[in-house]
């Protein structure tokens, strides 16, 4: 009776609060007026809550210990569940909520169910001069690494999840890498951040690690481990939160969740470009946005008050962030550091692995072709040497590991075996050595003098 009792209470005890609950997250957030936002509560805040419900209801009812006990237990089963806080399209300052799809400031409203906002007020004329100076010399005279800088903002800015791309920005160090990327966190806010490594996102063993990317919009990974890879980084859950899929949680001594997350976008740093195990798909290089930064600030280009200049920017910031965003979704949202993005990962590709350089090079596929593993060997060294390539391996792993690479770089062959010499049936030569190789099969120069054949192979 006395619970039965208590249910319309309750219901006022939510409603006048705004007391909601976040599904999955076992949080219950109040909205604070002043500020504008929903605050989380813990058993003490929920208390006071409670106590301040109880005085301001002057009510004739006796509030027992057990019936103040009940209304704060059926509070959290009571308030509404909402998967993730804070409505897309919606950026609060401290002046207003900004809909992104009319550019208009409205009044704070429980129903922007924001949990973060930016701590300056929104003022469109506001500029940015130190941080336009700051991106110009990171960027160090490069337009459209430039560009790319102020369309990460803007798109983290914004939400957005339409790229699914991973940021890497790859520098030796002293190149401002880490002032951007808290300038990023200063954009999202801190509630809508998240600092897991690549490792503890994607290890499935540690489920309680991934809790903290409920809310996360933004993931930022301040140091790459020196063993990742190019292939570990962009698997897993990685894959899947890029790709925009759905991944799972776990809460201490709690179930197990699932839940898409809202992150719009993970950013890596890095003093060095991770390696590959094998040659990675072209729907994985086609994710990574790998920024190659070349610029070093000397001791007198450091400023050690730089952030704190940048902070009182912010408003500057944010519309300069909008301003390239609205460039980037008019080109369908393909960055503007793409192209050079792609050429760097094959580059780096490329000198890693010098197998993968001569097939990338050097072969193509040719349905029902025979290429001799001895051809293919001997083609390979002629190239090895004029690119000052040394070979130190036997036949037989050369074969091997060339069949490999081949196989890394998605050619499709079968290997066989005809008279006692072993071929890879479906691959070919794409080499002027194949034009003369071919030539002397077709016109037969094997049963020619050879003087004759000489001057025909000098002609091919």
């Amino acid at each position: 009776p006395e619970e039965i009792s208590l249910s319309s209470e309750v219901q006022n005890f939510v409603d006048i609060f705004y007391l909601v609950s976040q599904k999955g997250a076992n949080r219950l957030y109040a909205y604070d007026e002043n500020e504008g936002i929903y605050v989380p509560l813990d058993d003490v805040e929920l208390s006071k809550l409670a106590d301040e419900f109880i005085i301001s209801e002057n009510s004739d009812m006796e509030w027992s210990d057990k019936s103040m006990s009940l209304l704060m237990k059926y509070a959290k089963t009571k308030a509404p569940y909402y998967t993730m806080m804070g409505r897309k399209g919606r950026i609060v300052f401290n002046n207003g909520t900004l809909r992104l799809k009319d550019m208009k400031l409205y009044k704070h409203s429980p129903r922007d169910m924001a949990i973060c906002k930016l701590p300056v007020d929104y003022d469109p004329h506001a500029k940015c001069p130190t941080f336009e100076r700051f991106i110009s010399q990171m960027a160090n005279g490069d337009a459209n690494l430039e560009k790319c800088l102020y369309e990460i903002c803007g798109y983290v800015a914004v939400g957005c999840k339409k790229a699914c791309k991973l940021v890497m920005l790859v520098s030796s160090g002293g190149s401002g890498k880490s002032v951007f990327l808290k300038v990023l966190e200063m954009l999202v806010g801190k509630e809508y951040t998240s600092n897991l490594s690549i490792a503890e996102i994607n290890n499935n063993n540690k489920a309680f690690d991934r809790v903290a990317l409920l809310n996360s919009r933004l993931n930022v990974v301040h140091e790459l481990d020196e063993k990742e890879t190019l292939n570990s980084i962009f698997s897993a859950n990685v894959k899947k939160i890029v790709s925009g899929e759905e991944i799972s949680c776990e809460h201490k001594f709690g179930a197990r969740i699932s839940f898409v997350p809202n992150i719009s976008m993970i950013v890596v740093a890095s003093n060095h470009c991770p390696t590959f195990e094998c040659m990675p798909s072209e729907s994985i290089r086609r994710r990574f946005l790998m920024l190659n930064i070349t610029k070093t600030f000397s001791f007198a280009e450091q400023d050690p008050e730089l952030f704190s200049k940048l902070k009182l920017e912010l408003a500057g910031i944010f519309n300069k962030a909008i301003e390239y965003y609205g460039k980037l979704a008019n080109n369908n949202f393909v960055f503007s550091y793409d192209k050079e993005s792609t050429e760097y990962i094959d580059q780096q590709i490329l000198e890693t692995h010098p197998t993968y350089q001569f097939v990338m090079q050097h072969i193509v596929a040719n349905p029902g072709h025979k290429l001799s593993n001895a051809l293919l060997r001997r083609e390979y060294i002629q190239w090895a040497r004029h690119n000052d390539i040394d070979v130190t391996i036997d036949q037989k792993s050369l074969t091997r590991q060339l069949a490999n690479t081949i196989q890394g770089c998605h050619f499709a062959f079968t290997r066989g075996k005809d008279n006692g010499k072993r071929y890879l049936k479906g691959i070919d030569l794409s080499t002027v050595a194949a034009v003369v190789y071919k030539s002397i099969l077709q016109m037969k120069v094997h049963l020619l003098p050879l003087n004759i054949k000489v001057d025909i192979l000098m002609q091919v």
